[in-house]
């Protein structure tokens, strides 16, 4: 990571950083989402250095700095938990390859589509607004149950996490706001 670079990763996979010189670093990390606008920009192949746009600098810049706001709804709405869900069965795998692992990691992945399932009928009926919030943590409890004797064994491809710290983590641990942080 040089000195004007801008780099783009997914944190959630494995990384480390040293910085080798004497002299002190400072990085501007922003965690996005960005727009389509900014993933083609990231993503797309460069075009020819002669037709890179120039910018000129401007000591007084004044840009409109775009921040989310906190409009987190007490439960969890079900599209945000099938892109989780999704992202992790993508990312599922065994440790070790052995048939004990592998149904081990096929009955994962079912319980996975279940919740699913079950959290957008919950969602259905009750809405994300917090009502009969019980039956949300139930279901996320019940899951976390199941899941645990399942995971043995089983990680994430990219960066070797495993995969229940990963349900939880990323899952599990952000589905119904707590009563004391909705007061």
């Amino acid at each position: 990571m040089a000195a004007g670079e801008a780099w783009i990763f997914d944190n959630w996979r494995r990384h480390h950083v040293v910085n080798g010189s004497d002299a002190d670093r400072i990085h501007l990390v922003a965690d996005t989402t960005g727009t389509a606008a900014f993933w083609r920009f990231a993503c797309d192949r460069p075009p020819p250095r002669a037709q890179w746009r120039v910018m000129p600098w401007n000591p007084d810049p004044a840009p409109r700095l775009l921040t989310e706001s906190d409009q987190r709804f007490p439960v969890m709405p079900a599209a945000e938990v099938q892109l989780l869900i999704d992202d992790l069965r993508a990312e599922l795998t065994t440790a070790v390859d052995t048939s004990d692992a592998r149904l081990r990691m096929s009955r994962f992945d079912l319980l996975l589509e279940s919740f699913v399932q079950d959290w957008r009928q919950l969602c259905a009926l009750h809405g994300v607004g917090g009502r009969a919030r019980s039956d949300f943590v139930r279901l996320a409890e019940a899951v976390r149950q199941a899941a645990a004797p399942l995971a043995a064994g089983l990680v994430m491809r990219t960066n070797n996490a495993g995969a229940l710290l990963v349900l939880e983590k990323r899952v599990l641990q952000h589905l119904v706001v707590a009563d004391e942080a909705r007061a």
